[in-house]
Formats: C-alpha cells, structure tokens, sequence
C-alpha cells in the first residue's frame, strides 16, 4: 500500500527536477532523490520500532494522527515556497 503513495511522489520529484534544473544536474539529483528516501526511510523504520516496543499502540495511532494532520496543513505552504524559490534561483 505505502507503494501507491510513494509512486506519484517519486514521479513528480523527477519532472520537478527536469523542469527545474539544468539537464548537467539531472543525473546527480535524481540520484539524490532514491538515497534521501532510502535515508529517511531506513531511519523512520527504526525510530517507529522503538516506538512500537516502549509505548503503547493507541498513543502510537495518535500521535500518527497528529503527525499526519500538521504534515496536511504544513506541506503546501512549504511546496509552494520550495517551487517558488527554485523558479527565482533560475
């Protein structure tokens, strides 16, 4: 399932690049892009495991409640800026 999220993501991200970015630094960045999701990724899953083992599932369910909530609010301010600030960089 996380899969269906992650694809358009991964599919945006690189058409981000190919418009936002000279073509010498496609290469290099869509690289960057597997390895920061690889990073944060391999991170999350030990940080939450840790999570599972010490506090209890419902506090743990809330708390992903929150995250998710703050992330929805968060997230298109931030898109926008990040976009924005490239065009300017250009």
């Amino acid at each position: 399932m996380f899969g269906y999220g992650m694809t358009p993501i991964f599919v945006s991200s690189y058409m981000l690049v190919s418009a936002l970015y000279n073509e010498e630094f496609h290469t290099e960045l869509n690289a960057s892009l597997g390895a920061a999701f690889n990073i944060g990724s391999g991170c999350s899953t030990a940080v939450v495991g840790s999570f599972i083992r010490e506090i209890p599932i419902n506090i743990l369910l809330l708390l992903l409640a929150l995250v998710a909530f703050f992330l929805c609010v968060v997230a298109p301010w931030v898109g926008l800026r990040s976009v924005h600030d490239a065009e300017v960089a250009r």
